[in-house]
């Protein structure tokens, strides 16, 4: 389900449920929140129905029903899933969990109408709560914020209500507005999403939420701060001792400032790539606090982009400023320095006006000795019915390499049944390098493009996926750069068994690469009970190429999670790596972890223990380092103190 962690912006369907608008409605009395849906708080509230299949347009096999009311002080939602409740999948129980592979209902709101600015806020049968606030938030629960719901499985299905702070979100001016929602549903069983409202590729049909009276919130300004310490033993260094700080304000109502003085990166546990053969660079997923914050109004492009936040390994201090100066526009700006060795300023200035267009202009200035390099983005895109348009440019002058440049164009066009055809001119000198952004691809010009087809069924037969791909690029001396030809196919069956296969036949410059790929994954749609296979085979790089993996995922008891891998590639010589990695809750807030790691004969391991995701000091206790490549014999305890200052 591809709205997991996207929700309501791009939906792809077919047309509206119903009239697409929701009154407003104050409640002069607010619900108790204890999952129990009844007439006497809800009978007067607007409510919402009608929900129709994401993929298809066709409406949904069982009943959703939403109500929506709010306060001066307070969003209330609550939602009744006809479902059968044997087949209900909930594990989660936590505030601010991910509850991907759990049942669950989503609210999306963007108070500002512009459609630029949703905010979401998921709820389980079992009352478990995620929210995805508009700009990127990290994790810490006074700086990512909260709502409040109940849950409970009934005769029929399931029930939510839920309380949602006006205050969580970037709010425009006081006053009557009309505010832009949707509601969606997910099945994991089924591999199902439901919307109440989308249509294609046209943001202007998602729902409205009609003359709501947006309140004006009203609090002293604060500056919270996170300072933390920790102290220890390592056995480089023996005794350790460390402490730094970390800040967030509010400069007007949508602009904030994060802050950072010597952050703690090295207890962080980092992401692990696999071994799968790349030509080309690939980057780990950030996972660092101070980069998490606001990271979406940095986000330019994926696999070309002048910042990766990965390319700044340490820093002593860094700054950021993000948030709305208007309801179209959208800032983000970021300053890291290591004293006396280098230093990054980026930013970032989106336009998105009523949702069909978007500019964007932004920058990267990195400052080290012999290494300066400063590369600037001007990018447009354009929605135009189904069809949509996109342009780029980029330009970077390195002390070292020059100036170089990179500059593209294209269209993708998705037709509201499936199918999906894009695209694109790229043209990249062989001097552009954005220092700390991500490019791994230079000297290259030529034309790529796809067609797509993604279709969910009803019967053995439960979903679809066809993907075709071309490539056709020379270096700028005309001689051959790559050639690729890449096939796709996924099919999904009713007993959940999702079979792939993909087939990729390519050149690179000399080298004629061609590779075979299968995979299984049992049962889809359930990433706490899971089992996935992949075996891999072809020649590479004049080599032969041989691979196999299999990954499990497994909840022997409920409040245990254990994870683990392995993958062998033979490639000229053989690699291994394998990761188990588990977590058992203790409590609500109280967690017990760990992960081991072995490539080829080295091997690390490391074991926490967690208080976090309450209100006041968290707690951190860990046995080795998360991120060596080798066992470090360390222990070190960790503690971070919220604080509030007026000012």
């Amino acid at each position: 389900m591809r709205w997991v962690l996207g929700l309501l912006l791009a939906v792809p369907a077919w047309a509206l449920g119903e009239t697409g608008r929701l009154p407003g409605h104050v409640l002069a009395t607010p619900p108790t929140l204890d999952g129990v849906i009844n007439d006497a708080e809800w009978g007067e509230v607007p409510s919402g129905t009608h929900f129709v299949e994401e993929e298809t347009g066709s409406a949904a096999p069982e009943t959703t029903v939403f109500w929506l009311g709010y306060d001066a002080s307070f969003i209330y939602f609550a939602a009744r899933v006809t479902v059968d409740p044997k087949l209900i999948q909930a594990t989660q129980y936590r505030v601010n969990s991910n509850l991907e592979g759990d049942d669950r209902v989503a609210l999306g709101i963007d108070p500002t109408g512009a459609l630029n600015e949703f905010n979401e806020f998921w709820v389980n049968p079992r009352g478990a709560t995620q929210i995805n606030l508009a700009g990127g938030r990290a994790t810490k629960r006074e700086w990512l914020g909260e709502f409040v719901a109940a849950a409970r499985i009934t005769e029929t299905g399931y029930e939510v209500e839920a309380k949602i702070p006006w205050k969580v979100m970037r709010l425009p001016g006081p006053g009557k507005r009309n505010l832009r929602i949707n509601v969606g549903q997910a099945c994991p069983r089924t591999q199902r999403a439901y919307l109440w409202q989308f249509s294609p590729n046209n943001l202007q049909t998602i729902g409205y939420w009609d003359n709501v009276d947006v309140p004006r919130i009203v609090e002293p300004h604060t500056i919270k701060l996170l300072p933390y310490a920790y102290a220890g033993y390592d056995e480089d260094t023996g005794g350790i001792f460390n402490s730094g700080l970390d800040l967030k304000t509010k400069i007007v109502d949508r602009l904030e400032l994060v802050g950072t003085i010597n952050p703690d990166f090295r207890n962080i546990e980092g992401q692990i790539l696999s071994l799968d053969f790349s030509y080309f660079e690939r980057l780990a997923s950030e996972t660092r606090p101070f980069f998490l914050e606001g990271a979406n109004a940095f986000q330019v492009g994926f696999d070309q982009r002048i910042f990766a936040p990965q390319r700044i390994r340490d820093l002593d201090a860094g700054l950021k400023i993000h948030g709305k100066l208007t309801d179209d526009l959208t800032v983000g700006l970021l300053d890291t320095i290591r004293f006396g060795e280098e230093n990054a300023n980026v930013g970032s200035f989106n336009y998105v006006p009523k949702g069909r267009h978007r500019f964007t202009f932004s920058w990267a200035d990195w400052r080290k000795p012999g290494e300066d390099n400063f590369t600037t983005n001007l990018s447009t895109g354009h929605d135009i019915g189904k069809l949509s348009l996109f342009a780029g440019s980029m330009v970077s002058r390195d002390k070292v390499r020059g100036v170089g440049w990179r500059n593209n164009g294209g269209f993708e066009l998705r037709d509201g049944t499936g199918w999906n055809v894009f695209l694109e001119w790229l043209d990249i000198s062989p001097r552009f390098f954005p220092r700390i952004g991500f490019s791994p691809e230079r000297d290259v010009r030529g034309f790529s493009g796809g067609v797509g087809f993604e279709k969910t069924h009803r019967g053995t037969f439960q979903s679809t996926n066809v993907f075709l791909y071309h490539a056709d690029y020379k270096n700028h001396a005309g001689n051959v750069y790559r050639r690729s030809n890449f096939f796709e196919a996924d099919v999904g069956f009713s007993n959940r068994l999702s079979i792939g296969y993909e087939y990729s036949r390519d050149r690179f410059f000399a080298n004629k690469d061609e590779i075979h790929s299968i995979g299984l994954r049992y049962p889809s749609g359930s990433p706490q009970r899971q089992i996935g296979a992949g075996y891999g085979f072809g020649r590479v790089a004049g080599k032969n190429y041989k691979t196999w993996s299999v990954v499990v995922a497994y909840r022997p008891i409920p409040k245990m999670q254990v994870t683990a891998s392995h993958q062998v590639v033979r490639h000229g010589r053989e690699q291994q790596q394998s990761i188990l990695s588990w977590a058992y809750d203790i409590g609500q807030y109280d967690t017990i972890s760990g992960r081991a790691v072995r490539i080829d004969n080295d091997w690390n391991v490391y074991f926490a223990y967690r208080r976090s995701g309450v209100r006041g000091v968290e707690y951190f206790l860990i046995l080795g380092d998360p991120n060596a490549r080798k066992f470090r014999r360390s222990l070190i305890l960790k503690a971070t103190i919220p604080l509030e200052v007026r000012t």
